[in-house]
């Protein structure tokens, strides 16, 4: 019992230091084990200049052995699109307005010109995991790159609590929404990017409007 509680003990300050500290800990305690160690894999982090990668965060946090993969797992992913993710969003912009003013899928969360994002949720071996994507736009330029960048993307993968996909509650998007803004955030200030940060603290769109736009 006392190596139980002392591995969970551990595992919960792994949580609240993995990637970058953007985790929502709190909400992810439940997910924690007391029987095995967590496995944490993060590279890609801020680059100094003249280094060059797509990759500005890259960070798994995963426990526990299931079938073909770990039992639980999270994923914070921060980068710059490849150029054809970057001419689909100049496209899809090119149809009567600008990216940063057309609808945006079912982010729960209100989101400022120059950004863009959704969530969505997806089965797993064992039970379901729910995502949240923010394509962002940085004008001051990514730093340590030699190729000009003024945009970048997020990715967050977190653990649900719902056995299937379509079971997953809108306060789970919501969790991972938020998780996103900070990330991006975090990108923002560290790369001077020259915007505002996205609120995080904002109230939730009403369901009605985002049923609205998913049509």
């Amino acid at each position: 019992m006392a190596d139980r509680t002392q591995q969970r003990a551990a595992n919960l300050d792994q949580l609240d230091r993995a990637c970058a500290g953007l985790l929502p800990g709190e909400q992810l305690r439940g997910f924690v084990p007391r029987n095995s160690a967590g496995v944490l894999e993060e590279y890609g982090t801020m680059l100094d200049p003249g280094q060059e990668s797509r990759a500005l965060l890259n960070c798994t946090l995963s426990w526990g052995s299931g079938r073909w993969e770990p039992k639980h797992r999270i994923r914070i992913r921060a980068e710059v699109p490849v150029a054809a993710q970057t001419e689909e969003a100049e496209a899809a912009g090119s149809e009567g307005r600008p990216i940063e003013d057309r609808p945006i899928s079912d982010f729960p969360l209100p989101l400022p010109p120059g950004a863009t994002g959704g969530t969505g949720s997806e089965d797993r071996v064992e039970g379901s995991e729910v995502s949240a994507w923010l394509r962002v736009e940085c004008p001051g330029g990514l730093r340590g790159r030699s190729g000009p960048s003024r945009m970048f993307q997020v990715s967050v993968e977190l653990p649900s609590n719902a056995e299937y996909a379509h079971d997953v509650p809108p306060a789970e998007h919501l969790l991972a929404a938020r998780t996103a803004v900070a990330t991006a955030n975090w990108v923002t200030e560290r790369q001077e990017c020259g915007r505002e940060p996205i609120r995080t603290d904002a109230s939730p769109r009403p369901a009605e409007e985002v049923e609205e736009w998913q049509r």
